[in-house]
């Protein structure tokens, strides 16, 4: 039997967990998912990605993830294979004394060309009224912001900064207060102003 709760649910991704060897022989664990390594190209590609970055890794294990459609939350979909994965990240960790000690998100090398250069000046944009016509309900939680002229770690609170910068834009819920004081009203007249080219 279905509960609203499952069916909410999205597709099932991966979480995986990588031990990396820097350059300087520093030890880091990293983060991504299968979401994201679909994206370039499969798991093959983008663990090519990491024997150019890093002087060794190895996959130390995955597991799977769903998310409510609402972003409110998400579930563990084999919560006992996740508890054996954190054991070994946290053996792992313990086992390197030079180890980052914590989960880091992947990013790409800033030194790699592979990724294209983006430019949000380059981007053609179009009025919020034709974007909420194609998408219907606009959530301005579910929106990446994108802030031409500024550093995101300048307009975001510092523990998003890292997110904010891979994904390339800010939640409107990572942005420092007294900037998203200053845009969400902005936003939201934008969002019912039909006429407004924002």
């Amino acid at each position: 039997m279905k509960t609203p709760e499952s069916d909410n649910l999205r597709r099932p991704f991966h979480v995986l967990i990588y031990h990396v060897v820097d350059a300087r022989g520093m030890h880091h664990f990293l983060t991504t998912n299968s979401l994201d390594t679909d994206m370039m190209g499969g798991r093959d590609a983008f663990e090519a990605r990491l024997a150019q970055q890093f002087t060794s890794y190895e996959l130390l294990g995955s597991t799977p993830v769903s998310v409510f459609e609402d972003l409110g939350g998400g579930v563990i979909l084999d919560p006992p294979g996740a508890e054996q994965l954190r054991n070994r990240i946290l053996s792992a960790m313990a086992a390197y004394p030079n180890s980052s000690r914590g989960l880091e998100h992947w990013l790409p090398d800033p030194q790699d060309s592979t990724l294209p250069p983006f430019n949000p000046k380059d981007v053609q944009w179009r009025p919020m009224a034709t974007f909420q016509k194609e998408v219907g309900k606009v959530d301005l939680e579910r929106i990446a912001l994108v802030f031409q002229d500024n550093d995101l770690r300048d307009v975001v609170k510092p523990e998003f900064a890292d997110g904010a910068i891979a994904r390339g834009g800010a939640l409107l819920s990572e942005l420092k207060d007294d900037i998203r004081k200053i845009l969400e009203p902005e936003l939201m007249r934008s969002i019912e102003d039909q006429s407004c080219g924002v």
